[in-house]
């Protein structure tokens, strides 16, 4: 895509069309390199990609992309390096990663600003979200029943997020500390039934790096 496109369903709603790749294509669906913010996609469905880094990948982009669900795809939904997307009312539903263990089989990010409102990751078969040297910021998103951890984060990263939902993930990854500083919107903090009370204000996570292939515990502060 360039910058400045538009692409819309004609309702807007993510079950107007789907975009469903054959299954002997090893393509993305969508990529976008060095596209700036005036570039929108609303409305669709992608599912059935085939392709190790994500049915939809953005490179050195801040697209904003709103009501689209991506489910089914093969090596991951959405593959971000060094952008700044805007995502508002995204699902990422039961999505499976092409390596499992070493990317967010919804979505990943590396190097990049992204901004997440009312988004869903529900049912991957691995991450529903993993980040590398990002920040990270969610409001009243929502992880719940993926087969890894909600949320990852690793290297520099920073999250902050307000008003989510981190339950039924497996494996270990931010969703722990995630819920400490989640809070619902201009209400008290929210918090799991075995946590201490936190701030009703969000709070920032910086992760340390990387080392020998795990992921340290974030440091909240």
């Amino acid at each position: 895509m360039k910058s400045g496109i538009c692409l819309t369903s004609e309702t807007g709603q993510a079950d107007c069309a789907t975009i469903e790749v054959q299954p002997d294509w090893f393509v993305p669906v969508i990529v976008c390199v060095d596209v700036d913010s005036s570039t929108t996609i609303r409305g669709f469905t992608i599912a059935g990609s085939y392709f190790p880094v994500g049915a939809m990948g953005c490179h050195n982009s801040s697209p904003t992309i709103t009501n689209v669900t991506f489910t089914d795809n093969y090596g991951g939904a959405l593959y971000c390096v060094g952008s700044s997307p805007t995502l508002q009312d995204v699902a990422f539903l039961e999505n499976w990663d092409y390596n499992p263990g070493y990317g967010g089989c919804g979505m990943y990010c590396e190097d990049s600003s992204v901004t997440l409102t009312d988004c869903r990751f529900v049912a991957n078969e691995d991450h529903g979200m993993m980040c590398l040297d990002s920040s990270v910021t969610l409001t009243d998103c929502t992880f719940l029943g993926n087969a890894g951890p909600g949320m990852s984060c690793g290297g520099s990263s920073v999250l902050l997020a307000t008003g989510c939902e981190f339950a039924e993930n497996a494996g270990q990854g931010c969703p722990a500390e995630a819920r400490r500083f989640s809070s619902p919107r201009g209400a008290s903090s929210q918090r799991m039934p075995d946590e201490a009370p936190s701030s009703t204000a969000p709070r920032t996570v910086t992760t340390p790096s990387r080392t020998a292939g795990s992921w340290r515990t974030p440091e909240v502060g």
